[in-house]
């Protein structure tokens, strides 16, 4: 991982750092680098509706207290990802092409725009974006 490198993250690897029972080596490693500011994250404007919406779910599940998803939201809000807009017609014609949800396209157009890799733990996302 080369100093200054940018990446795209979607919400599943966001959610992975923040669910400790997901968390991984490889994952924290990222998040290490990225507060010690040696490399950058960028988002989609979607990230934070899809994060704090999985942190819901954990607590309808059952996984997490209330207390503690308001804990790990703010450790969201703290990571202070820069968020990008998205060109909504680019979002559609990259979910059309490659059979994504609307929202995994934003998150692998702006990967594709802006050149850069993307960090992600869904599958089929992880397979088209190489």
């Amino acid at each position: 991982m080369d100093e200054n490198t940018k990446f795209v993250v979607d919400a599943s690897f966001v959610l992975a750092f923040l669910l400790p029972d997901e968390a991984t080596s490889v994952i924290e490693k990222y998040f290490d680098a990225y507060k010690a500011r040696k490399i950058n994250f960028i988002s989609s404007v979607l990230l934070p509706f899809e994060v704090l919406n999985g942190l819901k779910t954990g607590l309808l599940r059952r996984r997490n207290s209330p207390e503690k998803i308001e804990e790990l939201a703010g450790k969201f809000i703290k990571l202070n990802i820069q968020i990008e807009e998205n060109d909504y017609l680019g979002t559609l014609k990259t979910a059309l092409s490659y059979n994504l949800t609307f929202y995994d396209a934003a998150y692998l157009h702006l990967a594709q725009v802006q050149d850069l890799p993307l960090l992600t733990l869904d599958k089929q996302l992880k397979k088209v974006s190489r």
